[in-house]
């Protein structure tokens, strides 16, 4: 590939669609654009079911206000649908408008796929020991890779989101310690029987959850991808920030800690899931990636 060519991914997810913006030139590969804009395309969705049209219009004015600044058209641009849309029975009601928009085809990717893609993104400017386990903490599903010191991947796709976790079990503003006793047995349910990597790796976490546990823990006000990436929490940071939010409503944890309306009411969710998580796979510590799928999709086309 020439040098200096701009490349795109695009990252449909179920809460959050992402993009980031990619240059390849002689002195390596660097992204200079990145964005996540929370949607939940996913509201209200059980397997098999429908779309909501609501969700569908968020979703696509969202990728509007994303072509505008990234400007879809002049870049070579890969695209992958997630499993919002690999659980809908109306995938196409989404899929052939944003196509309009973005003038390339969205990829209904696998969790398996998701998940490699994911873990590869992960690592992209991040210090890494041997065999990492990456997990991405998603709305609907959650992924788990790890690679080992000959380059061999693994993956797995879970049926574990946060806004699953947050419509099925948190029902009440502030999560009642039934709920969260609840929604963690059902973490651990989905853990035994889905995870088969060995433990005592170190734990790399992307995604919302613990991008948004960085800047809480460091008292940030604005987005800093150089404060947040690569940064290293331990699981009581975990613990205390999940007592803190299940005590207060989401309009709180808006006007006092300037969390945004998609992700106020789904982050005690999350939180549970990288707590569970963390404690399954007896980890004390998690580092966070500022990157992910979004990322992972722009390495594909530069490989």
């Amino acid at each position: 590939m020439p040098p200096d060519k701009t490349v795109i991914g695009l990252d449909i997810g179920s809460n959050t669609i992402s993009c980031c913006k990619m240059k390849k030139t002689l002195s390596g590969i660097n992204i200079i654009n990145d964005i996540s804009l929370p949607v939940r395309l996913s509201e209200g969705l059980r397997p098999g079911g429908p779309l909501l049209e609501s969700a569908i219009k968020r979703a696509l004015d969202g990728l509007r206000e994303i072509d505008f600044l990234f400007d879809f058209a002049g870049s070579q641009i890969n695209i992958a649908g997630t499993a919002v849309l690999r659980m809908a029975s109306n995938p196409m009601d989404f899929t052939f408008p944003a196509e309009k928009i973005t003038g390339s085809k969205i990829n209904i990717i696998s969790g398996e796929d998701e998940a490699l893609f994911t873990g590869k993104g992960a690592l992209h400017e991040l210090e890494a020991g041997d065999s990492p386990v990456i997990l991405d903490i998603g709305g609907q599903s959650t992924e788990i890779s790890t690679v080992d010191k000959n380059g061999i991947w693994r993956a797995v796709s879970m049926p574990l989101g946060v806004v699953s976790i947050k419509e099925q079990f948190l029902l009440s503003p502030c999560p009642e310690s039934s709920e969260i006793e609840n929604a963690s047995f059902y973490v651990k349910q989905i853990l035994d029987e889905f995870f088969n990597f060995n433990t005592g790796k170190e734990l790399i976490c992307v995604g919302g959850t613990p991008t948004t546990l960085a800047m809480l823990h460091s008292s940030l006000n604005s987005w800093s991808r150089d404060r947040v990436h690569g940064e290293i929490l331990n699981i009581e940071t975990v613990k205390k920030w999940l007592g803190i939010m299940c005590q207060i409503t989401p309009e709180t944890r808006i006007e006092k800690y300037g969390l945004r309306p998609m992700r106020a009411d789904v982050f005690p969710a999350g939180l549970i899931v990288l707590f569970q998580i963390m404690k399954y796979i007896d980890t004390k510590y998690v580092k966070v990636s500022a990157n992910g799928l979004r990322v992972g999709l722009a390495l594909s086309i530069l490989d």
